[in-house]
């Protein structure tokens, strides 16, 4: 069985929210980093590497320079784990959840560590691509009931 030692691990916290009005938000920022640090109480993490906060909707691949930087700190051996609310805080489109899944099923990064689950580089992919596509889907169904509203 593959294990990991989290208090060697090199975290940084990735907290993002769509859009800058804080009425159309399920959970903010600030919720964010208060979940960020129970789940570093609870594996008794090492201090977060970095903090990152975005304001951005993730459907547009490649928009979110947070985002941007912490996968290439991750590519330069700076961060080895991302503790994030869920996986769809990190993406809602296949180019950006391809590229993560990528660091981790290649070992790259080590973990990502949500609220309620660890994804691990020795898990099956289709389950963090699920969650990727899962975001993406409603970011689509969400576009055409907006329309359908109006």
């Amino acid at each position: 069985m593959n294990t990991i030692d989290f208090t060697k691990l090199k975290p940084a916290s990735y907290n993002r929210k769509s859009s800058e009005a804080e009425d159309r938000q399920m959970l903010s920022i600030e919720s964010q980093k208060d979940e960020a640090k129970r789940i570093v109480d609870f594996y008794k993490l090492p201090d977060f590497i970095e903090v990152f906060e975005e304001s951005k909707s993730a459907k547009k691949e490649f928009a979110r320079p947070g985002l941007t930087r912490l996968v290439q700190m991750i590519k330069d051996g700076e961060v080895d784990s991302i503790v994030c609310w869920k996986p769809d805080r990190l993406a809602r489109n296949m180019a950006e959840g391809g590229q993560i899944i990528d660091l981790l099923s290649s070992g790259v990064l080590k973990a990502i560590i949500t609220h309620d689950k660890v994804y691990y580089p020795w898990d099956n992919v289709i389950i963090l691509a699920v969650e990727f596509g899962q975001g993406k889907q409603f970011v689509k169904d969400l576009s055409v009931n907006v329309k359908r509203g109006q």
